[in-house]
């Protein structure tokens, strides 16, 4: 091996012809566009981006060939109302020819002497065991709920899916369901477009958010996260809750082979939120899904509020979903270390869109 280098990558060097080789034999030759798109709307759109410095994409370089590649999403983590810079780490990979010689360490070590903190979700096996063996803690999954929000059309369109009727009959479950009933809640729901008129509003959505670790949730964060975003549609609701301010729910619903999905991807709340009205903000929101015309409800989150706040009906299933692992880069600072002290949801990091971007590579 030539010496080795770890590089920053500016926009420009996205479109490359080393940097597409890379990709390209990594995820296959028909990423490449979604990558693409993915990664300039990740990197190069980011609010915590500093546009007099290069993107938050590391490579290594032997010699003239790249041949690891580690990204990692700039954040704030809010620990004990303090804001504490910090960092999720994405698409971590080294080219099999040049793996067992320190590539992947060396990557994984490119944020630590810049950010407090280093975040990892979605872990694979093999980078779960990489990132343990350089310093981060395995704190456990987050749990993945699911749950049959109309059961008789799912088992409908599954079983005429297994008769081969699927195209045939497939108008007749294309109307959405009625509306159900509303229960009177004390909460006032409203939605919301653009986060643009706060953009410049620095203030965390959650407010001081004392009692457990998360992601700040800026207006900018919330406009890049979600009106942003190239690779799906989110709808956004406003939530006032009483004399506990507001909070945000966030949720997209989208068709796979078979069924329509939807996601609850975040639920902003300041601290104090009873249980009780938490499990009407998702009544709110599952009322909203079945009017989408969605069969299945889903979320994935650590919120110990929100996962008590879940019904647990017989058509519901909680099994463990995404893995969290992180690293304390600088020794004074005091973090939580077990899952049930922190607050995340898909709309943390990177996982809920990058299953976009593996959407738009199967089909095509």
């Amino acid at each position: 091996m030539a010496e080795l280098h770890i590089e920053r990558l500016w926009p420009q060097d996205l479109d490359s012809p080393s940097y597409r080789e890379l990709i390209t034999a990594h995820f296959g030759a028909h990423v490449w566009a979604a990558h693409r798109q993915y990664y300039r709307w990740l990197f190069e759109q980011a609010p915590t981006r500093d546009p007099e410095q290069p993107l938050s994409v590391y490579v290594a370089r032997d010699g003239g060939q790249l041949i690891g590649h580690r990204a990692i999403i700039a954040a704030q983590v809010v620990v004990d109302g303090q804001r504490l810079p910090a960092t999720w780490g994405v698409d971590h990979f080294v080219s099999p020819a040049h793996q067992g010689r320190q590539v992947g360490t060396r990557l994984l070590d490119a944020d630590r002497q810049t950010y407090a903190i280093s975040l990892s979700l979605g872990q694979t096996k093999a980078g779960s065991g990489i990132a343990a063996k350089n310093g981060y803690r395995d704190v456990g999954a987050l749990l993945r709920y699911t749950r049959l929000l109309r059961p008789l059309r799912s088992v409908a369109k599954r079983a005429m899916a297994k008769l081969g009727l699927g195209n045939t009959v497939q108008s007749l479950f294309e109307m959405p369901a009625q509306r159900g009933r509303r229960a009177s809640y004390d909460i006032a729901v409203a939605p919301v477009t653009s986060f643009a008129d706060r953009i410049n509003d620095r203030g965390d959505l959650r407010g001081a958010r004392p009692s457990r670790a998360g992601i700040c949730r800026t207006p900018a964060f919330m406009q890049w996260r979600y009106f942003m975003n190239p690779l799906a549609h989110y709808e956004v609701r406003r939530c006032r809750l009483g004399s506990y301010g507001e909070g945000y729910a966030v949720w997209r619903v989208f068709d796979d082979a078979l069924w329509r999905r939807g996601v609850l991807v975040d639920l902003v709340y300041p601290d104090g939120v009873p249980v009780a009205m938490l499990k009407h903000v998702v009544a709110v929101v599952e009322d909203d899904l079945r009017a989408a015309g969605a069969e299945i409800f889903q979320c994935q989150t650590s919120d110990v509020d929100l996962i008590q706040a879940l019904d647990n009906p017989i058509l519901s299933r909680r099994e463990p979903g995404v893995r969290f692992m992180f690293r304390i880069n600088d020794e004074g600072v005091q973090v939580p270390t077990t899952i049930d002290r922190w607050s995340l949801n898909l709309g943390d990091c990177d996982v809920e869109t990058a299953s976009l971007r593996a959407s738009q590579i199967n089909a095509t």
